[in-house]
């Protein structure tokens, strides 16, 4: 269960970025998660109670917060009123990742790089992960910590080794940028055309009808997008 917003409450009045929600679901989704949940993905109000209490959490109620009396907006993705925040912008292409490839992905256990940040205060070490099984996987990197501002990682190359062999990518050394966070398939049926790798993120399988079917990815902002295709295609 994660929190997409954050409750505003009388000792704390937290506020956070669309990236700082967005960047944990590679970090969640590459450490192995497989059953994803929000709490709250749709503000809302409390109710006022017989004699006209409040139902909110408070210290007077035995709670630890003293929340707002009515609102319960939690500064989530869809507000009380359906209001559409900017986060859900950030949102959506995970949803659609995992609409399309979760069941695939729930199959993929985690391997974690040879080199790992030290601590949770390490901001020089790459955060990256896989998650694979057999020769088909995901490669997961988050360079966004919240209220730290994260350096770029220059002439980056990733090595992966699966059972068919390694995997490395992309062909030629690339700037991950301060703030970036993706998914990169590794080894990706393409409806019977093998995806070696892409550096840039699967999105969603879409039905074009004539057209055949169309696989949808997001480019990496500030990395070129490369996808290692069999020759001919």
């Amino acid at each position: 269960e994660y929190g997409p917003g954050l409750p505003a409450m009388y000792r704390r009045r937290t506020l956070v970025s669309p990236d700082d929600i967005a960047a944990m679901l590679p970090v969640q989704i590459g450490s192995g998660v497989n059953l994803f949940g929000y709490y709250m993905f749709h503000g809302g109000r409390n109710p006022v109670g017989a004699g006209g209490t409040g139902l909110e959490e408070s210290t007077l109620s035995g709670g630890y917060n003293d929340t707002p009396r009515i609102s319960y907006d939690f500064q989530a993705p869809l507000g009380p009123d359906g209001q559409q925040r900017s986060v859900l912008t950030k949102l959506r292409p995970f949803h659609y990742f995992l609409r399309e490839h979760g069941p695939r992905l729930a199959t993929m256990t985690v391997r974690a790089p040879e080199r790992l940040p030290a601590t949770h205060a390490d901001l020089q070490t790459p955060r990256w992960s896989v998650r694979a099984a057999g020769d088909s996987g995901f490669l997961f990197c988050n360079n966004h910590v919240r209220q730290y501002p994260m350096p770029a990682h220059n002439g980056v190359r990733f090595e992966v080794q699966l059972p068919g062999g390694s995997v490395t990518l992309p062909s030629t050394p690339v700037d991950i940028p301060s703030g970036a966070y993706f998914i990169w398939p590794l080894n990706l049926d393409l409806d019977g055309i093998a995806l070696r790798y892409a550096t840039a993120q699967p999105v969603t399988r879409v039905d074009a009808g004539a057209q055949g079917l169309v696989h949808v990815f997001a480019a990496t902002a500030g990395i070129p997008a490369e996808f290692a295709l069999p020759d001919g295609v």
